[in-house]
């Protein structure tokens, strides 16, 4: 091996930029990439269709050098665009708090949904860590996604104005069963001027709670007092209405706010009854609010029916007003009652719709299931004579069949492919003209 002495002159003492150098530490320096060669490279990863590669490699990306970092990071949250604070895992808030507010964050640009989580019921936040709230908010200027789960987050009046008020951008926001309380959410989801897709999702339901009385007499509990009614009633009428887009109700403790909603001109509409809500006076409420919405914006129509067998005589909205539907769902059908699928449909009035889907609830007994559908076969024949109209439903894509993996939860399963042949026989049109199809 031959070993070249290095010259003594000053010209090539000069570090080259198109050659390696040692460094003190004993690594090997490269001369930086050019930022669109970096660019490059890296939208070329993105294109990976492996998920499991394409984010191992962005993930890898991220430590070859500083200039890489911002490139691939943005890739890396367009598929994971959110940061969750979770406050039931100590000392969680404050690293989250002491990461964004360092001088050497890049995130601030980067995270575009924010998800607060407390897991513990029975815990509620401390003064400390709702002050810290407002150093993780504040810097996050491109959020438009924001998720609050579990309770404890006491989200009083200043709490929401000095934590929310940099929120102007918010368009997607997500609240769970513990988060909130009735009187507090109206002034919550005002506080998102932008606001165009809310998820409102659980219930919390009291034995020992108070009663408020429903239509024709029919009470049932809620944990709602009378109070908490007229301060939503009172507070809606000061607060300016927001302008949803989509909506998803799963809880009656929307109950005081429904109202509020309704000026709304939604384009897509998920009512879910909960399994542990018995209560005709929700379900009347829920059919009030969908008799005074807009007709002529709303697209997308899902009713979720509730895990119980008393829905059967239970009222059903008018679909006819809403002549703009695309698609409509009925999902939670017991194959005992099959009612609602006629009942709900033949309101249909809508050329525009091009699929409509029906989710049955899990059951393990094909004898019971090809038994209830012979049993209903008239009002199965005259639904099916119903959505075979080409006249009537000309953009009508094949009608989706599929059968939720439990029977209390609807999870959008496969139908079990050894029962077709019973839908096949009760739907023969719409069988005949190629339009049934079945979740595998």
């Amino acid at each position: 091996m031959f070993f070249h002495r290095r010259s003594s002159s000053k010209r090539y003492d000069r570090p080259s930029p198109f050659r390696s150098s040692q460094s003190d530490f004993g690594f090997i320096r490269h001369a930086p990439v050019p930022p669109n060669v970096v660019a490059l490279v890296i939208a070329h990863v993105a294109t990976n269709p492996d998920l499991v590669q394409r984010e191992a490699t962005l993930l890898t990306c991220l430590r070859v050098a500083r200039g890489w970092v911002q490139p691939a990071r943005h890739h890396l949250f367009l598929e994971h665009p959110g940061l969750v604070i979770r406050a039931d895992r100590p000392g969680h808030i404050q690293r989250a708090a002491a990461l964004i507010r360092s001088p050497h964050c890049t995130l601030h640009n980067a995270v575009r949904g924010l998800a607060f989580v407390n897991g513990h019921r029975q815990d509620r936040i401390s003064d400390e860590e709702i002050e810290l709230f407002q150093d993780i908010v504040g810097p996050l200027k491109n959020v438009t996604a924001l998720a609050i789960a579990g309770p404890g987050w006491r989200m009083y009046k200043h709490f929401l104005d000095c934590t929310f008020r940099w929120c102007e951008q918010i368009i997607d926001l997500d609240i769970d069963k513990y988060s909130f309380r009735p009187d507090a959410l109206a002034r919550f989801i005002s506080i998102f001027p932008n606001l165009r897709h809310l998820q409102l999702s659980g219930c919390v339901v009291d034995p020992n709670g108070p009663t408020r009385g429903g239509p024709q007499g029919v009470t049932e509990r809620f944990p709602l007092s009378e109070n908490t009614w007229d301060l939503c009633e009172t507070m809606q009428e000061s607060m300016p209405k927001p302008h949803l887009a989509t909506l998803s109700l799963d809880s009656p403790l929307t109950l005081p706010v429904l109202s509020w909603l309704v000026a709304t001109n939604l384009t897509s509409l998920e009512l879910y009854i909960p399994k542990y809500v018995r209560s005709r006076t929700y379900w009347h409420t829920l059919v009030d609010f969908v008799d005074q919405l807009e007709s002529s914006t709303l697209e997308n129509f899902t009713l979720g029916l509730p895990s119980m067998f008393g829905y059967r005589t239970l009222p059903l909205p008018d679909l006819s007003r809403f002549k703009r539907l695309q698609l409509v769902q009925l999902r939670g059908i017991y194959f005992e009652h099959l009612d609602p699928m006629w009942t709900l449909f033949s309101t249909l009035d809508a050329p525009a719709v091009y699929r409509v889907l029906f989710e049955f609830r899990h059951t393990t007994s094909w004898t019971q299931f090809a038994n209830a559908f012979r049993a209903h076969k008239a009002e199965l024949r005259a639904l099916d004579a119903f959505l075979s109209d080409q006249r009537r439903f000309p953009k009508l894509m094949p009608v989706v069949f599929l059968m939720s993996r439990v029977s209390t939860e609807l999870t959008f399963g496969p139908f079990p492919g050894g029962w077709r042949e019973e839908v096949c026989l009760a739907f023969p049109e719409l069988y005949r003209k190629a339009l049934v199809i079945f979740q595998k």
